[in-house]
């Protein structure tokens, strides 16, 4: 089955769950960083880690984006710094 825009059904339905999974991402990492300080033990390694993981949901966001609405400037970055995201194998270590 295929919608008007020309790709699958799978496509588009994998597209949504990878856009899900990026701002569940993005919601962990921000109430991790808003409970900082609410945690006896290793508190600046939490916070870090939340930081990372903001970062690399925000970064998967970008590049599911760029994929659905192709903006040139964007996606040569994402080429530069993130070029594994462009390659299966290379996504899928990433997810």
């Amino acid at each position: 089955v295929v919608p008007t825009g020309g790709k699958p059904i799978v496509v588009w339905s994998f597209r949504v769950i990878h856009f899900g999974l990026c701002v569940m991402m993005a919601a962990t990492a921000v109430l991790s960083i808003m409970g900082f300080g609410n945690v006896n033990g290793n508190q600046l390694s939490e916070f870090f880690v939340s930081l990372y993981l903001l970062l690399l949901a925000a970064v998967w966001f970008s590049f599911e984006l760029v994929q659905l609405r192709p903006i040139e400037s964007v996606a040569r970055e994402l080429k530069r710094n993130f070029g594994f995201l462009f390659h299966p194998i290379g996504k899928a270590a990433f997810i």
